[in-house]
């Protein structure tokens, strides 16, 4: 019998915010993370202005 959580494969395990100028920049930072699965994973990388956050 399935619990009242979702599936483990679909919750987000962390996040990181970071600040950069460009595209590039944050693909730069992505490459350098440590991968956290034992095989390959997809790193999501949305785009937000500060004032989204206010």
């Amino acid at each position: 019998m399935d619990g009242p959580f979702a599936e483990t494969k679909g919750l987000v395990a962390g996040f990181w915010l970071w600040e950069v100028k460009d595209m590039d920049e944050a693909v730069s930072w992505v490459k350098r993370c440590p991968n956290p699965m034992p095989g390959p994973c997809e790193i999501e990388i949305p785009q937000y202005e500060m004032t989204d956050f206010l």
